[in-house]
C-alpha cells in the first residue's frame, strides 16, 4: 500500500508540473503572439517612417528646384529691366538735350525778334523797315521751325 500512495504522490506531483508547465507554456505563447503583433506594429511604423521621410526630402528637393529657378527667372527680369532704365534715361537725356538746343534756338529767335522790333522803333524810316521785316520773317520761321521739332511734326511743314 505505501508503494501505491508514493506513485499517487508521484503522479499528482507530475501532473502539477505538468500543469504548471502547460501553464508556463500557454505564457509563454501569449507573450510571444504579443511580442509578434509589437514586432510588427514597430516594422509598419518604420516602413510608414522612411516613406514618410522619403516623401518630405524629394517635397524638398523639388523646392529647391522650383526656388532655383525662380531666382533665375528674377535675375533675368531684373537684367531686363536694369537695361531698360538704361535705354529709358538714355532716351530721356537725349530728349533733354534736344530740348535744351530747341530752348536755346526759341530763346535766339524772340531775344531776336524783340532786338529788330525795337530797332524799327527807333528808326522809322521807310527804307529800312524792308530790311526789319525781312529779318524778323526769318527769325519767326526759325522759331516756328524749333516748335514744330519739339513737337515732332518736323521741319517739311509750309508756313
Amino acid at each position: 500500500n505505501l508503494m501505491n500512495l508514493h506513485a499517487e504522490y508521484l503522479e499528482r506531483e507530475n501532473k502539477a508540473k505538468i500543469e504548471s508547465q502547460a501553464k508556463i507554456l500557454a505564457l509563454n505563447n501569449d507573450v510571444i503572439s504579443k511580442q509578434r503583433a509589437l514586432n510588427i506594429i514597430i516594422g509598419v511604423v518604420a516602413v510608414l517612417s522612411v516613406a514618410l521621410a522619403l516623401a518630405l526630402f524629394q517635397n524638398v528637393r523639388q523646392k529647391k528646384r522650383a526656388n532655383a529657378l525662380l531666382e533665375q527667372r528674377v535675375r533675368e527680369r531684373t537684367m531686363e529691366m536694369e537695361t531698360n532704365n538704361a535705354e529709358s534715361l538714355k532716351a530721356l537725356e537725349k530728349s533733354n538735350q534736344q530740348m535744351k538746343r530747341i530752348s536755346s534756338e526759341v530763346n535766339s529767335s524772340t531775344a531776336t525778334i524783340k532786338g529788330l522790333c525795337k530797332l524799327s522803333n527807333q528808326d522809322a524810316s521807310v527804307v529800312n523797315a524792308g530790311q526789319y521785316i525781312s529779318k524778323i520773317e526769318a527769325a519767326s520761321d526759325k522759331l516756328q521751325s524749333g516748335i514744330l521739332r519739339t513737337l515732332g511734326i518736323g521741319e517739311n511743314v509750309a508756313s
